[in-house]
């Protein structure tokens, strides 16, 4: 069921919005006996390293404004459009929705709460075509089993993920077969990810550009937690001003394709920014292929094997890291900059 409200409408009579509650807190972990609680973010802070959303797409980002148009119901496959503006954003309202598969189109779009559903198809299950576009607080689940590859979302460019969550796509075993069915894969630049909940699939958290496809640039990942997939929490391949800033990282062990790093930079990535991040129950922490040019600082790390390995990148700076490993931090052939001593 869709509803569209009209001007004269919202200003006739008093409207009280849905608002979907962000997702629950994620489970408790242990830790050689010790409960950790996973960092609780406010969805308006500011990572370091991370521009402003809201100075880059003309609008505030995180406002409640006045729904346009409000979604319930279970729907198929569907497509949500609308075109507002800088000065008067649309506001889809689908907290009480429920979607098979959904696309966003237009411009100037937050999209507020809901469900993707997805069935066994390939591909992805929300895909976020619009210019300006904001998604808050939705949640998009697989059927976890092998039907394909590629991310569950798809962003556009200049576009915001605000909170939510993505799990369920892919076999998540360690003894499937390999299948790179990501939580969300970024192929464009000027791409907010922040503080979302993304796990329990069979390739990475965020996987952002392609080692044979392509490259992205200017990608912010903000917050959140990244947990107990198939492969890495962040994969950086071939792109280039990337940040990872905040983000809690857990539950990365070796399988058929990945040594178990919950973070990787490699396939001449440069100019990579990760900052502050923390690393629990992962047989590597964070791993540096990368091209040259990347600042890894202020993370704190427990791993199982190596916190920080380093190869074959140039002019790298790795400082300010507490690292707890049994190779604290692993330094191969072919780096260049200033790493800090163990």
């Amino acid at each position: 069921m869709r509803q569209r409200l009209s001007t004269l409408l919202l200003l006739a009579l008093p409207i009280s919005f849905v608002t979907a509650a962000p997702p629950n807190p994620p489970l408790l972990s242990i830790e050689g006996g010790v409960t950790v609680i996973p960092p609780q973010t406010d969805s308006g802070s500011q990572y370091r390293g991370i521009p402003d959303p809201s100075q880059a797409l003309g609008f505030n980002v995180w406002a409640d404004y006045p729904a346009t148009e409000i979604v319930t119901g279970h729907h198929g496959r569907e497509t949500l459009s609308c075109n507002g503006s800088a000065a008067q954003p649309c506001l889809i309202d689908a907290s009480a929705a429920t979607f098979e598969h959904l696309t966003l189109s237009g411009s100037y779009l937050v999209l507020q709460g809901g469900r993707v559903d997805a069935s066994e198809t390939n591909g992805a299950h929300l895909r976020v075509e619009c210019s300006h576009c904001v998604v808050r607080d939705v949640e998009v689940s697989g059927p976890g089993v092998d039907v394909g590859h590629s991310g569950a979302v798809s962003m556009n460019s200049f576009s915001v993920w605000v909170r939510g969550s993505i799990h369920g796509f892919g076999e998540n075993s360690t003894t499937a077969r390999e299948q790179d069915y990501h939580g969300m894969k970024v192929m464009t630049d000027d791409v907010w990810i922040l503080d979302a909940e993304i796990y329990d699939n069979s390739g990475d958290s965020v996987q952002v550009g392609d080692a044979s496809r392509g490259s992205a640039s200017r990608v912010y990942i903000g917050g959140g937690y990244f947990h107990h997939n198939r492969e890495n929490g962040v994969d950086i391949k071939d792109s280039h001003d990337v940040v990872v800033s905040g983000v809690r990282m857990e539950g990365f062990r070796p399988t058929s394709s990945s040594p178990g790093e919950a973070m990787i930079i490699h396939d001449d990535a440069y100019d990579a920014q990760i900052y502050d991040n923390i690393v629990r129950d992962s047989t590597l922490g964070i791993v540096s292929s990368g091209l040259s040019g990347h600042v890894i600082t202020g993370n704190d790390i427990v791993a199982l094997s190596v916190g920080i390995q380093l190869r074959n990148t140039q002019d790298i700076t790795v400082t300010g890291n507490t690292v707890s490993a049994s190779t604290p931090i692993e330094v191969q052939g072919g780096i260049t900059g200033t790493v800090q001593d163990q």
